[in-house]
């Protein structure tokens, strides 16, 4: 299980928005609204009186980054759908949770420290990277080969 997130425990984090929750066609509001300055931004999920870290990333521009998120699915960037995917399981489980996205502004240069200070503080479930079985690995290492074979062969020619 996660790490809870009280809010009141950590002021340092702007809430952006209480429910940015994605859909199949995008996001809950036009993320046009979010800064455009640089920072790491952190999705959490709450459920009832509880509220659990999701993920954290960084961004140049938080408005362009999770502007990402709400488009289709892109094979060259799969990782863009982990926040998609992981909100529609977790409202099979909890149809009532809401997904509040938070930020907190840093100099690009900072960005990759910083993140990194939050993400072990924090524990998101999403950056833990450790949980996959190997099968799943497998699999996921299959289809990334048979994209890039079909990929290549069609800028290439077949060989």
């Amino acid at each position: 299980m996660p790490k809870h997130f009280v809010p009141s425990q950590h002021p340092e984090w702007i809430q952006l928005h209480a429910n940015f929750a994605l859909n199949r066609s995008g996001a809950a509001f036009d993320a046009g609204q979010l800064p455009a300055d640089s920072g790491i931004y952190l999705w959490t999920v709450c459920q009832g009186a509880f509220e659990y870290a999701l993920y954290i990333g960084k961004a140049n521009s938080v408005r362009k980054r999770i502007y990402n998120y709400t488009q289709p699915f892109q094979p060259h960037s799969p990782n863009d759908k982990k926040l998609y995917f992981a909100q529609a399981a977790l409202r099979k489980l909890w149809p009532n949770a809401s997904f509040p996205l938070y930020w907190r502004p840093f100099t690009k240069e900072s960005l990759n420290s910083q993140e990194h200070i939050a993400i072990a503080s924090l524990g998101p479930a999403l950056n833990d990277r450790g949980k996959y079985s190997e099968l799943r690995r497998d699999e996921l290492e299959s289809i990334y080969r048979d994209l890039y074979v079909e990929v290549v062969s069609r800028q290439f020619g077949e060989a």
